[in-house]
């Protein structure tokens, strides 16, 4: 009986806690736009904000209404830098050509 007491308080607050994770990390993510990246030549790493999150071609889903620094790069070519701001529900599109160096 102590046992299945303790399991169900541990389950009720566990519960809480996941309930209140999910809530809270759907507020942060807001509404999110969609970015289609492509390069030529394809197979260039995608990175935002210095983080790697693709290779093109790349579609990323970012938040909506907000700035993010965007960098293609690939071996033996010059990395190139642009600024995006994702819409609401929408796609943008980017094509890169990059340079040999």
């Amino acid at each position: 009986m102590f046992f299945q007491t303790r399991t169900a308080k541990f389950l009720a607050a566990a519960s809480a806690v996941l309930m209140t994770v999910a809530v809270v990390g759907y507020a942060m993510a807001g509404s999110l736009g969609r970015v289609v990246v492509n390069s030529t030549p394809p197979g260039a790493q995608v990175l935002v904000h210095g983080q790697v999150v693709g290779t093109t071609p790349a579609t990323l889903r970012l938040p909506a209404g907000k700035s993010v620094r965007v960098q293609v790069k690939k071996p033996g070519f010059k990395t190139k830098s642009f600024t995006v701001t994702p819409k609401d529900g929408k796609s943008t599109k980017v094509s890169v050509r990059l340079a040999p160096k």
